[in-house]
């Protein structure tokens, strides 16, 4: 009886060590383990809410097909990247669940690559419909903002961009929003047997260009938004770098309006007006 006892203490000892050790912060910010962040991306109506099963089978399922072979090769490195994140958010569309997720690895301070993937939720396991090639990132995190017009999803899948900064003045915290320059995609899907087909629905600004192997059109400006009021759906995107100084200038904003019919952004037109009305206008 008193080695039973003697046993059974050991075993707990070993156990609690165990998950102490799986639990602590050096193990969790280990290189091989891959940040996870979960994102509520829909902006017309609520988004898709998980259980903490759902949340960890989606998550342990990404883990372990997170692509660092092809991303090694992509950027010719064999080395253990810094850190490994994934960013991922869940769709529907027909009534079948999607997960749209941006993987990205760092490589040193200053270089990360990505990739861009999506997944069908089925019954036995999530299974991979579409994945991008990786591509070098040129700016820090990814995002992904979505829309539901009838029954097709829009989405917006996003690098860099605009950021929420917090400074700390007299005790107090301020939190304020930066407007950035980012790449963004958007896109629709439709749903086949042997995986997606997408169909990239990215306009751009056409002073602007972007050299990048982005996975989409890229859309390359500052203050890129995805907005919805009543059933209209609004892409924008601006040039926070535009100056007046011409006798007639070209508003250094853009706004689209997504057309279901023709499954695609059409822009929205804006009056031309001289440089000395803008001026005229702001200083009211």
């Amino acid at each position: 009886m008193f080695m039973v006892l003697m046993l059974h203490i050991r075993y707990s000892l070993l156990l609690l060590l165990a998950l102490g050790i799986a639990n602590s912060p050096a193990l969790a910010s280990r290189p091989d383990r891959v940040q996870f962040s979960g994102l509520e991306s829909c902006i017309s109506g609520e988004s898709i809410r998980l259980s903490n099963h759902e949340t960890h089978r989606i998550e342990w399922f990404l883990a372990a097909v997170f692509p660092l072979r092809q991303m090694k090769r992509g950027e010719h490195r064999s080395q253990v990247p810094l850190l490994k994140k994934a960013v991922y958010t869940i769709v529907e569309q027909d009534g079948i669940r999607f997960v749209l997720v941006g993987f990205t690895t760092q490589w040193t301070w200053r270089l990360s690559s990505n990739v861009f993937a999506a997944y069908r939720l089925e019954h036995g396991a999530p299974n991979q419909v579409w994945r991008s090639r990786p591509w070098e990132a040129t700016y820090d995190q990814l995002s992904f903002k979505t829309a539901m017009v009838g029954r097709r999803s829009i989405v917006l899948f996003q690098e860099g961009g605009d950021a929420k900064v917090t400074t700390n003045s007299g005790g107090y915290d301020s939190t304020y929003r930066v407007h950035q320059f980012g790449l963004a995609g958007v896109f629709t899907f439709q749903n086949k047997p042997e995986g997606l087909i997408v169909n990239d629905l990215t306009p751009s600004l056409p002073w602007l260009r972007a050299f990048t192997h982005f996975p989409f059109r890229p859309l390359y400006g500052t203050s890129i938004t995805l907005s919805q009021n009543d059933s209209r759906l609004m892409l924008s995107a601006s040039d926070q770098e535009y100056q007046i100084g011409l006798e007639t200038a070209v508003r250094p904003a853009r706004t689209w309006q997504y057309i279901p019919r023709r499954d695609r952004f059409e822009p929205v037109r804006h009056s031309v007006r001289s440089a000395s009305q803008l001026t005229h206008v702001d200083g009211e």
